[in-house]
């Protein structure tokens, strides 16, 4: 646990999200995530290919993922950058951003044509605006919530 949090500094996926992928995820599956960080790096180690949607220049490549830089444009990330993502290939997708300093997470409603038809998960539900979030992508999808955790919430779709 101790390899998990450092510099960490709470954003990181949890363990428990982590392991949750890890058992019910096969490996060499492909994940898209919604902002990288110390999850992207143990996620690769644990054997998935890893493709990163980031809007913050320091993360682009830190970690061994693919890369697509999206910096914020009217509160989400700019879309015209992710145009690539109708190209590639993934069986999951973690919504783990942007955050909400930049304008938060909510604009990826508005967007879901630029996204495959896979399995999502959203993170960090015990914060309100992500639980709105989750609650309304549900509706959307016509799906019942399944959230777990204990103190750091996630929420599956599709599963």
């Amino acid at each position: 646990m101790t390899k998990w949090l450092e510099g960490d500094n709470g954003w990181a996926i949890s363990m428990e999200l982590f392991q949750w992928i890890t058992t019910n995820i096969k490996k060499g599956s492909t994940i898209l995530e919604l902002g990288s960080g110390l999850g992207t790096k143990f996620l690769d180690e644990s054997g998935y290919n890893m493709i990163s949607i980031e809007h913050n220049e320091e993360y682009m490549n830190k970690y061994n993922s693919k890369y697509i830089y999206a910096p914020i444009f009217e509160g989400w990330y700019w879309v015209e950058g992710l145009q690539e993502l109708k190209d590639l290939e993934y069986d999951l997708i973690l919504v783990d951003g942007p955050p909400k300093a930049t304008g938060g997470r909510a604009g990826l409603l508005k967007h879901l044509d630029l996204f495959k038809p896979v399995p999502m998960i959203f993170d960090d539900l015990q914060r309100d605006d992500e639980m709105n979030l989750y609650k309304e992508a549900c509706q959307i999808f016509s799906c019942e919530e399944k959230i777990v955790g204990t103190d750091k919430l996630f929420g599956l779709i599709n599963f």
